[in-house]
């Protein structure tokens, strides 16, 4: 049974019309649910775009430090050659040895092999290999190539 208080109200020609006041229960749960289903929504859509964002960043990082290796080998910084390692879990510049590892945010992971180090020839800058770099998380892949040249090329994030 609903249970709603009733106004009436006096029109000017004497006519009185029952107005109900209060929401019914269906009314209510309508609009929690369509409440709800914009919510979840949107935070479906923050979520994929932070996981978007933490592969852009970890892509701008390891181009900045193959950038940083390249340049110090091809100005003849140092004795030695200097390059970058990445594995599965972050990267390092190297020189001689290579140095601490910079962790790639715990969603972004490099696929291929267990690690792979860019070598920059001293004075000319070029890589040792043109392997590209990949990187993938939940929201997307991307990649980073090096070619024979010594250029760095960022690829496009591909959302999944």
């Amino acid at each position: 049974m609903r249970r709603t208080k009733s106004k009436k109200i006096l029109l000017f020609n004497s006519k009185c019309i029952n107005f109900q006041l209060g929401f019914s229960i269906i009314e209510i749960i309508i609009t929690i649910s369509i409440v709800s289903t914009i919510l979840v929504g949107g935070i479906i859509i923050f979520i994929e775009k932070k996981e978007l964002t933490l592969l852009k960043n970890a892509q701008a990082s390891i181009i900045y430090v193959l950038e940083q290796a390249q340049n110090r080998s091809a100005t003849g910084v140092g004795t030695t050659t200097h390059g970058v390692r990445i594995t599965t879990n972050g990267f390092a510049t190297c020189e001689d040895t290579c140095g601490a590892e910079t962790p790639l945010p715990p969603s972004v992971s490099f696929l291929g092999s267990q690690s792979l180090s860019i070598i920059f020839n001293r004075l000319t800058g070029k890589p040792n290999t043109t392997s590209p770099i990949i990187l993938s998380n939940p929201s997307g892949t991307t990649s980073i190539t090096v070619t024979e040249g010594g250029l760095i090329l960022q690829g496009l994030i591909l959302p999944k």
